[in-house]
């Protein structure tokens, strides 16, 4: 059974070398050409989803520290154990650069002090334990959709607390979906012309 398999294998091998051998040099060298672009632009299409990835997570996190440093300056004790925004800022959570955020605050033994939008309050789980320095982390919302968070400890009217601020990562997985796609696509046409 072996010695058939074996047989068959080598006529097929010899006779792919034939069919090979008796094509003109342009056509062998086309095909070859095509063969390497395509390992070529699989090796790199991995290297540019990484990069392009990497650039948009490290976009959301500079503006969630922004966003951090925002409202962490605009809350306050509500004189009762609590925090609220500060009733003398001329902005509001609803305010154009503020709207596009969600936060929540802890107090060091992870109760929840306040959370905004309010009717989202409770769709979250309490942040994990952090050092000083804070932390990014990418979370699922209570409806499905993915959100950058990033928290560290803050001081608000010397009370100790956990500030968190939240992104919404939907645009920003969509359009890395279509550059993934954008990049299947083109690549055979790619080849096809490198042909």
């Amino acid at each position: 059974m072996s010695k058939e398999k074996t047989i068959t294998l080598d006529f097929s091998t010899s006779t792919l070398n034939s069919w090979w051998n008796r094509q003109s040099l342009r056509l062998r060298f086309a095909v070859s050409f095509s063969l390497v672009t395509t390992l070529i632009l699989l090796t790199l299409l991995p290297f540019v989803y990484s990069l392009i990835r990497r650039q948009m997570t490290s976009d959301i996190d500079g503006q969630l520290r922004i966003d951090w440093a925002l409202i962490e300056a605009h809350l306050e004790s509500d004189g009762n154990g609590g925090i609220q925004w500060r009733k003398s800022s001329p902005a509001t959570p609803q305010s154009p650069g503020y709207a596009n955020s969600w936060f929540d605050v802890w107090d060091r033994e992870r109760s929840l002090l306040k959370h905004w939008p309010e009717h989202a309050a409770g769709a979250l789980l309490p942040p994990p334990p952090i050092a000083d320095q804070g932390h990014f982390v990418s979370v699922s919302l209570s409806d499905g959709r993915p959100a950058r968070t990033y928290q560290m400890h803050a001081v608000i009217d010397a009370q100790p607390t956990l500030l968190r601020v939240f992104r919404d990562e939907s645009a920003h997985r969509a359009t890395l979906r279509r550059i993934v796609l954008g990049l299947s696509m083109g690549m055979p046409i790619a080849v096809l012309l490198a042909a």
